[in-house]
């Protein structure tokens, strides 16, 4: 069954590929996201769907979740940075997000 899409009306959303969910030392690691990232190739896949998306002139959209100062909007958990500095446990990395564009910031 072939899709009919309107590309003035469609967009690929890349969301959530963040140090703390897709590395394997990420705050989230307890939670085996990494681990089913890599077993899937995940990173690779979306890579290849970003690129088909923009040569077939999809628009791409990186989303990134940010918060209010204070993280208002979570709840109070041991990663929820409520102080002023968040602890230890919940590492952030820079270069937390991955761009799968050849030349792009994960490719160096």
């Amino acid at each position: 069954m072939a899709l009919d899409i309107d590309l003035r009306h469609t967009a690929v959303l890349s969301m959530d590929f963040e140090n703390d969910i897709v590395h394997p030392e990420g705050a989230l690691k307890e939670f085996g996201f990494a681990k089913m990232v890599a077993d899937n190739n995940v990173l690779e896949k979306t890579g290849q769907l970003l690129v088909a998306a923009r040569g077939s002139g999809v628009l791409v959209i990186h989303v990134s979740v940010k918060f209010r100062v204070g993280y208002p909007e979570r709840p109070p958990t041991p990663c929820s940075g409520r102080d002023s500095t968040p602890p230890v446990r919940c590492w952030k990395a820079p270069g937390a997000h991955r761009d799968p564009r050849p030349g792009g910031p994960a490719a160096k």
